[in-house]
C-alpha cells in the first residue's frame, strides 16, 4: 500500500541523516517490513496521504509494533480541528469506545482503531483496502469546518460551544446504521442507545478480527428481517422493534432508497424517510444530517426545543413553526451543524 501512495519507487527523507529507498513499482503491496530495512517495527517513518490537504506529507512515528499487514498503520495529519472525544461522545454516533490505544469504532464493515500521536493522526483498520477515503468521507474532510463555524457564530450562546468545544465534527456515517440507532434512541439515553446498538451488533451482525479481539458490524437488513420483531424485544429494544424490522422491510423493497435521499432536498427527503412508520420528523432529520450531510436540518425534539425557547425566546414556549423559521433565518444553511455544537454545549454543561 506504501507503492500505491508514493507512487513507485524513490527516496524519501525521514529525518536529518538517514533515507530510505523503496524498490518496488506501483501497484506491488509492501507484505513484509524487511523490504523497507526495518524489523518489527515503525520507528522515524513517515508517510501517507494528508487528511485536509492533498500533497503528501512525512511525520516520525516510533514505537508501533505492526504484527501483520492486515493491521494497517495509516498517518494522516492533523490541522488541529478535530477532536474526537467530543465527535464521539457528541450522540451523533453509537459505536465507537474510548481505550488506552485511543478510540476503536465498528463502522462501515471495519474496524478502526484511532490515536493522536503528536501532530498525526494514527489510523489502525482490519481492512487496509480504501481507508484512506473512508477517513476522509466519514470525517468530512470536504467541509470546511472553519468556515462553517464562521457562518453559525453569531450569537453568545453558539460562540460560547464553539469555543469550548472547538474540534467536534459532523460525521458521515452509514446511511441505514443510522436509521436503526436513531429509531433506537427514541425515548432513550444515549448509554442505552449504545448499549442497544451493540446487543443488535453481537447478535445479528457479522465477526471481525482485530488486534486479538472479536468485534461485530452492525447488522444488514435481511439479518434482521429474519430474526423477527420478537427476537428483537428480546433484546430489549421494546416497542421500537416492530419499527426497526418497518425500516428494514423499506429498505430491502426500495433498493435505491439511499440514493434517493441523497439526490433529494432536506424536505422532500425528509418526506421519504417519514414513509418507515416509526420515522418521524426528528429521526428522519437525524438521518438527514448525520447520514446524508444535509446541514440545512435541524433535529429537534422536546428537550432541545427547550433549550432553543430558553436561550432565543427567554423561556416562552413558541410553535414548531416558529422555532423552525427562526434557526433557518438565525443559523442558515449550516443549522444542523449549529444544533451539533448547542445540544452538546446544553448537554455537556447541565444548562437546561
Amino acid at each position: 500500500y506504501l507503492a500505491r501512495l508514493l507512487g513507485g519507487g524513490g527516496v524519501i527523507e525521514i529525518y536529518e541523516g538517514m533515507s530510505l529507498y523503496f524498490p518496488f513499482q506501483y501497484g506491488e503491496v509492501l507484505s513484509d517490513t524487511r523490504h523497507i530495512g526495518i524489523s518489527g517495527h515503525i520507528g522515524g517513518i513517515i508517510v501517507l496521504g494528508s487528511f485536509f490537504i492533498n500533497p503528501l506529507f512525512f511525520h516520525r512515528v516510533s514505537g508501533f509494533k505492526i504484527k501483520n499487514m492486515e493491521e494497517v498503520l495509516k498517518l494522516i495529519k492533523d490541522p488541529g480541528n478535530i477532536n474526537f472525544y467530543y465527535t464521539f461522545d457528541s450522540g451523533q454516533a453509537f459505536r465507537w469506545t474510548v481505550s488506552s490505544r485511543g478510540f476503536i469504532g465498528v463502522v462501515d464493515r471495519r474496524v478502526v482503531n484511532i490515536k493522536k500521536e503528536g501532530d498525526a493522526i494514527l489510523v489502525f483498520s482490519n481492512r487496509e483496502e480504501g481507508v484512506i477515503e473512508w477517513f476522509k468521507s466519514y470525517f468530512m474532510a470536504d467541509l470546511d469546518l472553519e468556515r462553517a463555524l464562521k457562518a453559525i457564530d453569531v450569537d453568545p450562546y453558539i460562540h460560547s460551544a464553539i469555543e469550548k468545544y472547538r474540534g467536534l465534527r459532523l460525521l458521515r456515517q452509514d446511511p441505514w446504521e443510522t436509521l436503526v440507532s436513531f429509531i433506537i434512541s427514541a425515548n432513550n439515553n444515549i448509554p442505552r442507545i449504545k448499549g442497544l446498538v451493540e446487543k443488535l451488533s453481537t447478535r445479528f451482525g457479522e465477526p471481525q478480527e482485530f488486534q486479538e479481539r472479536v468485534y461485530y458490524t452492525f447488522p444488514e437488513p435481511g439479518a434482521l428481517l429474519d430474526a423477527g420483531e420478537k427476537a428483537l424485544r428480546e433484546l430489549g429494544v421494546g416497542f421500537r422493534a416492530s419499527y426497526i424490522i418497518n425500516a428494514a422491510r423499506f429498505v430491502t423493497e426500495n433498493p435505491d432508497w439511499e440514493e434517493i435521499v441523497r439526490s433529494s432536498g432536506a424536505d422532500e427527503g425528509r418526506e421519504y424517510l417519514k414513509r418507515i412508520k416509526g420515522v418521524g420528523d426528528k429521526i428522519a432529520n437525524c438521518v438527514l444530517l448525520y447520514a446524508f450531510s444535509k446541514m440545512d436540518v435541524f433535529p429537534r425534539d422536546v428537550w432541545i426545543n427547550r433549550v432553543l425557547e430558553k436561550l432565543y425566546f427567554r423561556g416562552n414556549k413558541v410553535p414548531p413553526s416558529r422555532i423552525k423559521g427562526f434557526l433557518l433565518s438565525h443559523f442558515g444553511d449550516y443549522m444542523g451543524l449549529a444544533q451539533l455544537y448547542l445540544y452538546y454545549w446544553a448537554r455537556r454543561d447541565s444548562r437546561m
